[in-house]
């Protein structure tokens, strides 16, 4: 899809001023214009069949249309944000009112045909509602109910727009890409490769929700954003002038030496996912792989605890990461479901099994020992 469609002034302006145009024929369908009905749905349907009272038809037409109006607009602000909330609110209020009109149509025309009257004038008019409320489908199904928009946040706070197209998108150290979601729903964004690209959490507001976005290396990577499983939104973004920085991590592995070796790494960078590289190097030497490791800790040369979250320009002056992985050994991971004291019952069950069938293996062994004997018997005295 066009990304320039999914900007506000498309996405929301401009299908919000025609769905609002749809809204409003709608409600003049319902009541009569447009087609031949010459009155609201509900009157003409009981002058034209008597399915219904005048009276009955008198107080549908103004309760229905409330009632519509009321159970969707709560249910489209609730669902989405203000902006989003709008259009979709007058694309279900239209189709209902549509649908409603559709409905009635077909038995007032089947109620002609059955009594042998044209039918002509009452199919014109539904022709009319379902072209109609293929309109409204397309422009609040068809059409993503979102609107997107992309600008840059500077260190001082500043905004400034980034227009589509625009890829790669070349960032300062101190700038984010900022992401605006107007309907968030059904909507995700994935960061590839994650570890190149961090991404904060969704902020929600009245009218949209906002994600930032930072690329921590000159290599950067891809911003895909999916709506309904659907690809809407792909750029790519990297960082102009990274600072790197020369760190030695040495790499234990249930408090044994494994690895050590010099990377660089970019100051932007979690420590986490500097230090990758290395934990999977010192993983591949002993045949493991990360999804193995239980628990990872950080410490500087001087053994002094560094959290997990930090950046590396947080450990700036720090030359040598000390990196402690912890992993379970396979056979202690029974001990997660079982108590001490059930293991052991577990293991004396298991001997006292292992005990019996040796019993049973040394009675078998002399059963087969005298059938052999007494085929050898037979074999040769067989005339």
């Amino acid at each position: 899809m066009n990304s320039k469609l999914l900007l506000p002034i498309f996405s929301l302006v401009v299908r919000g001023s025609i769905l609002a145009v749809l809204t409003v024929v709608s409600v003049g369908v319902y009541f009569g214009a447009l087609v031949n009905t010459g009155t609201d749905i509900f009157t003409y349907l009981a002058s034209t069949t008597g399915l219904i009272s005048l009276r009955l038809a008198e107080l549908l037409k103004i309760s229905v249309i409330i009632v519509f109006l009321l159970i969707i607009l709560v249910y489209s602000l609730r669902r989405d944000r203000l902006g989003i909330g709008l259009l979709r609110f007058m694309g279900l209020y239209s189709l209902s009112l549509l649908t409603l009109v559709a409905i009635v149509e077909v038995v007032v025309m089947a109620f002609l045909f059955i009594r042998g009257m044209s039918v002509f004038s009452v199919g014109v008019s539904l022709v009319i509602v379902i072209v109609l409320g293929l309109l409204v489908v397309i422009f609040s199904k068809k059409y993503p109910l979102i609107s997107i928009t992309l600008s840059t946040i500077n260190n001082d706070g500043s905004e400034s727009q980034v227009f589509p197209g625009i890829s790669p998108l070349i960032l300062d150290n101190d700038q984010v890409l900022r992401i605006k979601l107007y309907g968030s729903r059904n909507v995700k964004i994935i960061a590839e490769p994650s570890e190149n690209l961090q991404v904060s959490g969704l902020v929600k507001g009245l009218i949209y929700d906002y994600i930032d976005v930072k690329p921590l290396t000159p290599i950067g990577g891809k911003v895909k954003i999916y709506y309904n499983d659907m690809l809407i939104y792909n750029m790519g973004i990297k960082a102009r002038n990274v600072e790197l920085k020369n760190i030695l991590f040495t790499i234990y592995f249930n408090d044994d030496l494994v690895y050590e070796q010099e990377y660089r790494v970019g100051l932007n960078e979690a420590l986490l996912n500097a230090s990758r590289q290395a934990v999977n190097a010192a993983l591949a030497r002993l045949g493991l792989s990360f999804e193995d490791v239980k628990e990872i800790q950080f410490y500087t040369g001087d053994n002094i605890r560094i959290p997990q979250n930090a950046s590396i320009r947080d450990i700036v002056n720090v030359d040598k990461v000390l990196v402690k992985i912890y992993s379970a050994e396979k056979h202690l991971e029974l001990l997660k479901y079982y108590r001490k004291a059930d293991v052991f019952k577990l293991w004396d069950s298991l001997m006292k099994r292992l005990e019996l069938l040796a019993e049973n293996m040394m009675e078998l062994e002399s059963l087969i020992d005298s059938i052999v004997s007494e085929l050898n018997t037979i074999s040769r005295n067989w005339w």
